[in-house]
């Protein structure tokens, strides 16, 4: 039985995962006409749910790949030259792990808020903790988060977003860049929705920024590059910030050239390796951009220890736009046990799973047949010795 206005968009996602659908399949199986299903895969595409129509047909698919399907528009912060001009860095939230630390989370935006005048907050990846990202990932995660089943990311997906929504504060003119990372990817490939793009659409001063690279120019002659990377920490922190600090500098160089313009001039802000660090190279300045995650089952059997902070970037331009002083303040945090549980907790909205009540299986029609009398035990013989 379809209900009122066609299938929910969870039926319709579950239909096409199997196997990629045509409108006239999708009509027939739910029984309702084709422009209410166009209507409904519409709005689930602006939800987040992945959906793509395949070439030369005319099938709609699930896809679980982690490539973003748009890069995300770049973002002008005009009428910077000359001033003095702050912004925020909170990375890897991980919101739906037991380890999250909102309460840090939002004593950082509301010093950088009210201490710096930060009106720009970004976040380079992990908002949320996904699932299925390592062995024992599970385990870490808080009870309303967990899927029951692969089957059930998707339910994962939604309630991490609204956590993100929840620990994120509200300021009337604070924006947030929010890029996705390695963890927001897992629900992607189990599910086929971003999380990243759920949370985004949840509030107008969230930004979406897609995964892995997100360039946000400051203005013409400069840009903050968010990086979501991928492997383990290095030996020395400074490691991987100076290797990304080359590449940009030989890509800048190149554009330059081709362009015969001056090199733009950025700031390189990488996520995922949990600790904070600052390796300037002027022009050029990369940073590590610490966490708001406590330390867990998976840090611990790596002997590594987070760094729960947040990072204020206060920068200076000249009179041509470009980043003329730079410093870097990390605002540390103690790790709060258990502060997911300060915090509300969606409501995963699952199935009840109880066991079925069964009916008696076999039922006896008429009068049972009656049991004979036992028989009495027969008096023992005696043998007489006279």
């Amino acid at each position: 039985v379809i209900e009122d206005g066609g299938p929910s968009e969870q039926k319709l996602f579950e239909y096409m995962r199997d196997q990629p659908r045509s409108l006239k399949d999708l009509s027939n199986h739910f029984n309702v006409s084709p422009k209410k299903i166009e209507e409904k895969v519409h709005g689930m595409s602006e939800k987040g749910y992945r959906l793509i129509i395949l070439p030369m047909s005319d099938k709609f698919m699930v896809i679980t790949s982690t490539v973003p399907q748009a890069n995300p528009p770049e973002i002008s912060i005009s009428e910077l030259m000359g001033r003095h001009f702050c912004i925020g860095i909170a990375s890897d939230l991980h919101a739906g792990s037991r380890h999250a630390q909102p309460t840090g989370l939002n004593k950082f935006v509301k010093f950088a808020y009210e201490e710096y005048g930060v009106r720009h907050i970004m976040v380079p990846g992990d908002p949320t903790d996904g699932a299925y990202t390592y062995r024992g990932h599970l385990d870490d995660m808080i009870p309303q988060c967990r899927p029951l089943a692969r089957d059930r990311v998707w339910k994962t997906a939604e309630a991490e977003a609204e956590l993100v929504d929840i620990y994120l504060p509200k300021y009337e003119d604070l924006r947030y860049f929010i890029m996705g990372g390695n963890h927001d990817r897992t629900v992607i490939t189990n599910s086929g929705v971003d999380p990243v793009r759920l949370a985004c659409d949840r509030r107008e001063d969230f930004h979406y920024g897609g995964y892995d690279v997100w360039s946000i120019r400051l203005t013409e002659k400069s840009y903050v590059r968010l990086v979501h990377p991928s492997g383990g920490v290095a030996y020395a922190r400074s490691y991987h910030p100076q290797k990304a600090i080359e590449g940009m500098a030989f890509e800048a160089l190149r554009k330059a050239m081709a362009e015969d313009l001056p090199p733009m001039i950025s700031i390189m802000v990488m996520g995922h390796y949990h600790l904070t660090n600052h390796t300037p190279e002027p022009p050029l300045h990369g940073l590590l951009a610490g966490c708001f995650q406590g330390q867990t089952s998976y840090l611990k059997q790596k002997r590594l220890t987070p760094h729960i902070a947040g990072v204020i970037i206060e920068m200076r331009f000249d009179d041509r736009g470009r980043p003329w002083l730079l410093s870097h303040t990390p605002v540390p945090f103690e790790e709060i046990e258990d502060d997911w549980k300060n915090w509300p907790v969606p409501e995963m909205k699952d199935p009840s799973y109880k066991a079925d009540e069964l009916e008696i299986l076999m039922k006896f029609t008429g009068d049972a047949p009656q049991a004979p009398p036992p028989t009495p035990p027969e008096e023992p013989t005696t043998t007489s010795l006279a």
